[in-house]
């Protein structure tokens, strides 16, 4: 009995300990933790994305507003570059155009007027106004630029960037995304290319969809959507697709997941609905598919078997009502 105290509290105190470790180690993980999306280093810009509609020759005035979150003083370098979307239909791709450039007709640099370069103080922040001129005699299309602001240390009461050590230097944008009302008028319009599931059967978690859209007007536009998933004809689970800036001629792609369980076997009905913001767009189809979590279906099987074989025992082993022989 001693023994067996003496073990209980050996294991108690061993219990305790870990106990402590791990909640020490959660509470510095949650110090650690960005709790309110401001970053502790570097400048931060708003807003992100400007998205507008210009008729052929207007004029605009907008601001960005640059905080600086370090400890040092940071030089701010302006810039401006055009922007295109890849055929992924995801991430912008910056260029400066030249003559030969294949998107020089969608050139806004010489758009945007911006302000001098200048310096901001730890804890500063500023607002800098820019000017976009759209020039007359602009076709009905989108045109996409970014302004940068290029960020680099600068040594404490000075106004040039270090030239004595290896500062650190980094830039954001903000996107500037315009919808230009030319001769012709604005086209929204699209395609649904493609709605399937990457398996007709699946056995492990999580069931993949993918959704292929095509942008096939003349101008950019949010398109919206979910996907609800049905079994036995009820609602299982719902997916909702974030909305995306779908550009003109470039393919959109989704790729959506569903968990689940490895009791959730059945056939699945998946119902995908897209629409623009304003409806001129909509889209609407099904897919089907199976869900056979191999990990349930091996241990039905394994139950199943275990039955049969205790069956067989049972009958081969234990005789119920059965008399017992007499041997003289």
């Amino acid at each position: 009995m001693n023994i067996f105290l003496r073990n209980f509290q050996v294991f108690f105190v061993i219990f305790f300990i870990t106990c402590l470790v791990f909640c020490a180690i959660r509470v510095q993980a949650i110090e650690n933790t960005d709790k309110d999306g401001i970053p502790d280093a570097g400048i931060q810009i708003s807003p992100t994305k400007f998205i507008w509609t210009l008729e052929d020759g207007e004029q605009k005035t907008s601001t960005v507003n640059v905080k600086n979150y370090s400890d040092i003083a940071q030089k701010i370098i302006i810039s401006v570059e055009d922007f295109y979307v890849g055929e992924d239909g995801s991430e912008p791709l910056f260029f400066v155009p030249d003559d030969k450039h294949p998107r020089k007709n969608r050139d806004v640099i010489n758009w945007i007027t911006l302000p001098e370069n200048f310096v901001l103080a730890p804890g500063e922040s500023k607002n800098i106004d820019f000017v976009v001129s759209v020039p007359s005699g602009q076709p009905t299309n989108g045109y996409y630029g970014s302004i940068f602001f290029e960020a680099s240390d600068l040594e404490k009461n000075d106004s040039i960037p270090k030239s004595n050590t290896m500062g650190i230097n980094y830039r954001i944008g903000s996107l500037v995304i315009m919808s230009i009302q030319g001769d012709e008028p604005m086209k929204i319009d699209g395609e649904l290319q493609k709605f399937y599931t990457t398996q007709k059967v699946f056995w492990t978690t999580p069931a993949k969809m993918k959704v292929e859209t095509i942008n096939t007007g003349n101008i950019h536009y949010p398109l919206f959507g979910k996907i609800e998933i049905n079994k036995f004809g009820k609602k299982f689970h719902v997916i909702e697709l974030k909305p995306q800036l779908v550009y003109p001629d470039i393919v959109k792609n989704y790729e959506e997941d569903m968990e689940f369980g490895i009791w959730d076997f059945g056939r699945y009905n998946a119902h995908l609905s897209m629409w623009s913001q304003d409806k001129t767009v909509k889209f609407e189809q099904d897919v089907s598919f199976w869900v056979i979590p191999w990990k349930g279906l091996l241990i039905i099987i394994g139950s199943v078997v275990g039955l049969i074989i205790i069956g067989i025992l049972f009958k081969k082993y234990v005789h119920i009502g059965a008399k017992p022989i007499r041997r003289d």
